[in-house]
């Protein structure tokens, strides 16, 4: 796999900090398609702002899917189900429900599920990104000991 632990990073950021990631996610669904506009302004950040709308799509299609890891994961601890395969089960069934929620088309119901999912893991991926590399900076920030 191209990011073996990158799913239970994301899912225990999302158990730790749910609101603030939903926060974090709504101000990143309105900056990010802002901030490529504003790229493409200049000829240079095209190809940056090409990219980040690449990058934003692509969180915009498996919003649901790292939703619903997150509150698989969640549920199949709560209920003590040890084990791969009903923490797979936790996961069909919570992205099954999550998509079902989200058809609902009464007052816009099914709509604000899906925009939750969607803000929730913008905010997992931002907070997770930027906590992985606040580590980073601690870990090399601090002086190698002196050779004696």
């Amino acid at each position: 796999m191209l990011f073996p632990n990158m799913l239970s990073r994301l899912s225990s950021t999302g158990r730790e900090a749910p609101w603030v990631s939903i926060g974090v996610g709504f101000l990143a669904v309105i900056a990010v398609p802002v901030a490529a506009f504003l790229l493409m302004i200049t000829v240079i950040g095209m190809p940056l702002s090409f990219i980040l709308m690449s990058a934003y799509f692509v969180v915009l299609i498996l919003a649901k899917v790292i939703a619903s890891d997150a509150i698989g994961r969640l549920l199949a601890e709560r209920l003590n189900w040890n084990g791969r395969g009903y923490q797979f089960l936790a996961f069909a069934a919570t992205l099954l429900v999550l998509i079902l929620l989200s058809k609902i088309m009464i007052f816009g119901f099914g709509f604000f599920v899906g925009l939750i999912a969607i803000c929730f893991a913008f905010g997992v991926i931002i907070m997770t990104f930027y906590r992985w590399r606040k580590g980073k900076q601690v870990t090399s920030s601090q002086p190698e000991p002196a050779l004696e």
